[in-house]
């Protein structure tokens, strides 16, 4: 009997694969449905997936930031709503310029919620006719406030100059000198990133076409000390921020191993002798040998990003405290936080850290992300436009099953062709029906349509900003309890008030069973 093949280097990805192949996702297939396959968008491979998921990732970044700013602003709105004795310090001088950047990320704030909201509009009931023009307000807002950027962001930035501190223009100026070496790794971090791209979808090919020839040929390879585990993770929990992104590229990368494996099983690959299978392993391991090199690279440079950044907060810190010191405004002691050793109150250092956020943020927003951000959901969505400037989907595609709210998948998960949602249910069956519409949402995100990366943003955006709002309040959300009369010798007196806030559905007629 020959040997039995001996898996290396493959556990990971046929891991995945299997659960693909278990659900039955052939990823040209996909599951945004109503499209046949002459008028299919092209679909994602293991690349632009990771391409995208990278747009996504940003995209939901600056969502994220924008939204701490704004908190920023509102904390200081507040400081200066309780009045400083007016008093004019270094500090109040500030208070126009930031008033300026905190209204353009307000208006940035604004429409990236609405970009939330016409994105579940589109998703939630197949088309949207006010998704182009947020996308065009969108794209217009860095020539739209250009001027107004650039005067808020001189003028919250001359606080150094009425630095009295020794020497502050010129420690200022190595500040900027390290915002540029962080600006530069973070492009090369870029740089490399779309390198590592390619070499990991190119990995996973000639992993499963070794994988399919050690199968077809009975050949065993052997074991190496785990290498590319170690490397496995750090480039799973160092690319992408979002969970949801990290899986929908683990699918991608297991389909192209599962594909590259079959066809090297059932001999399409080219070569089928035990000299071919030796050649796949030498391909593999250049590949693998280029991948730890990137990977390498890329850590060094996160290593050295992340230093940096902690240098700019120290040596803001350092300056700031040095300028309010010099001024006599107030001590270090007082502006510095004894238990966090974070700036505080209405010193100079809390008003200058802002103005350096707010102003450093919105010219990088302006310049990149917001641009990429447009990019991406042009490019996603372009299939799915419409003559009347509206975007409209084949079908409707659900949110992401909640807990909280039930109502939303309870009745699709139930037996009977959707029926199940019109009887109360136990907790068990709502919780195989929690499972079963998780499953779903699964099955949705591992569509291979280029537009489930849009779909993805919706969700990390709700995340990170908030849900629609939506009025909710008609849902009869009650507890459903058996009749007192089915209880043997229970005699009890039960109110007929239905209960709010609970897990499970009830009908008006079973409402004088509820507590």
């Amino acid at each position: 009997m020959p040997p039995k093949p001996v898996v290396r280097r493959t556990h990971m990805l046929r891991a995945a694969a299997a659960a693909v192949a278990a659900a039955g996702l052939l990823l040209g297939q996909g599951a945004a449905g109503g499209k046949t396959a002459a008028s299919q968008p092209e679909g994602l491979t293991a690349t632009s997936a990771q391409r995208l998921a990278a747009m996504v990732d940003a995209a939901a970044s600056m969502a994220t930031s924008s939204e701490q700013l704004a908190a920023t602003w509102q904390s200081l709105e507040d400081s200066f709503a309780r009045g400083d004795g007016g008093e004019v310090s270094s500090a109040t001088l500030l208070r126009e310029p930031l008033r300026a950047l905190a209204e353009l990320n307000g208006g940035l704030r604004d429409q990236l919620r609405l970009l939330r909201d016409e994105l579940g509009e589109l998703f939630s009931t197949g088309r949207s006719v006010r998704l182009r023009s947020v996308l065009r307000a969108l794209a217009s807002l860095p020539a739209q406030h250009a001027a107004q950027l650039r005067d808020a962001t001189l003028s919250a930035l001359e606080w150094p100059r009425r630095c009295r501190a020794p020497a502050a223009l010129s420690r200022y100026g190595h500040f900027e000198s390290l915002h540029l070496e962080h600006r530069a790794a973070e492009a090369e971090l870029r740089s490399i990133g779309s390198q590592v791209f390619v070499l990991r979808d190119e990995r996973a090919a000639a992993d499963g076409t070794l994988a399919g020839l050690e199968e077809r040929l009975s050949l065993q390879r052997a074991r190496r000390n785990g290498e590319e585990y170690e490397l496995a993770r750090y480039l799973g929990s160092s690319l992408f921020r979002w969970d949801l992104l990290r899986t929908k590229v683990a699918h991608h990368l297991a389909h192209t191993f599962t594909a590259a494996q079959e066809a090297a099983r059932e001999g399409t690959a080219g070569t089928d002798s035990q000299g071919g299978a030796e050649f796949a392993e030498r391909q593999l391991g250049e590949l693998e040998e280029k991948l730890q090199h990137a990977a390498a690279s890329h850590k060094r440079l996160a290593d050295q990003r992340q230093t940096l950044g902690k240098q700019l907060r120290s040596f803001l810190k350092s300056l700031v405290l040095s300028c309010e010191a010099a001024s006599g405004e107030r001590s270090p002691e007082a502006a510095v936080s004894k238990r966090y050793q974070v700036l505080r109150g209405k010193s100079l250092g809390v008003f200058a850290q802002a103005a350096e956020e707010f102003a450093r943020f919105l010219n990088g927003t302006y310049t990149q992300a917001l641009p990429q951000a447009v990019a991406l959901l042009e490019e996603v969505l372009s299939p799915y436009a419409a003559d009347d400037d509206a975007f409209v989907l084949p079908t409707a595609w659900k949110a992401r099953p909640k807990m909280g709210r039930w109502w939303e998948w309870l009745e699709e998960s139930g037996r009977g062709g959707g029926t199940g949602g019109s009887l109360p249910v136990d907790s068990a069956e709502f919780e195989h029906r929690f499972a079963a519409a998780k499953r779903r949402f699964s099955l949705r995100v591992s569509a291979a349509e280029p537009v489930v990366m849009a779909y993805s943003l919706w969700h990390i955006l709700e995340d990170e900003l908030g849900p629609v709002p939506s009025d909710i309040g008609h849902q009869e959300v009650v507890l459903s309890l058996p009749s007192p009369e089915d209880a043997p010798g229970e005699q009890s007196n039960v109110t007929q008030k239905p209960l709010r806030n609970s897990t499970f559905p009830i009908l008006p007629e079973q409402q004088k069973w509820v507590l």
